[in-house]
């Protein structure tokens, strides 16, 4: 069966995905390896074209890291694949728990580092309440749709 999973700010080397049975696991950056995508030459929708276009080449399972990180990028990928009649089966991203560790972490790092960085608490605490809001906005889409939400924690 040709089932596609997709992660959003989780590597694929995770303990969590040891027994998921895959025929392909890579990163999204490796797949755009393939076609040549370079970040200052290509846009946003062609990075998720290659993407859609390397799973499609593929037969069997595939886990896919760092594919999305939006709820707008997983609404334009799961409608490219669809149009290869491809569906994604689940999604990963964090918990709620481990984005609260990761922000801790970042924070204690940035005590031993305060002094050489114009990189300040509230800038992180910032980025973390960002970066919820757009896990927050996946949630709300795949919430009613056939595509499987998962948090890892």
């Amino acid at each position: 069966m040709h089932r596609i999973y997709l992660t959003s700010g989780i590597k694929i080397t995770e303990p969590c995905f040891s027994g998921l049975d895959t025929s392909y696991r890579t990163e999204a950056w490796e797949l755009l390896r393939e076609y040549d995508y370079d970040l200052l030459k290509h846009n946003a929708t062609q990075r998720l074209e290659f993407i859609a276009a390397g799973i499609s080449r593929r037969n069997g399972s595939m886990l896919l890291g760092s594919a999305i990180s939006n709820a707008e990028e997983a609404t334009m990928l799961i409608a490219l694949l669809h149009r290869e009649n491809l569906n994604v089966h689940t999604v990963y991203i964090p918990s709620a728990a481990r984005i609260d560790r990761q922000e801790a972490r970042a924070c204690r790092e940035l005590d031993g580092f305060a002094r050489w960085t114009d990189i300040y608490p509230r800038d992180i605490a910032e980025n973390y309440r960002n970066y919820r809001e757009t896990l927050d906005g996946l949630r709300a889409l795949l919430q009613n749709s056939p595509v499987q939400l998962k948090e890892v924690d």
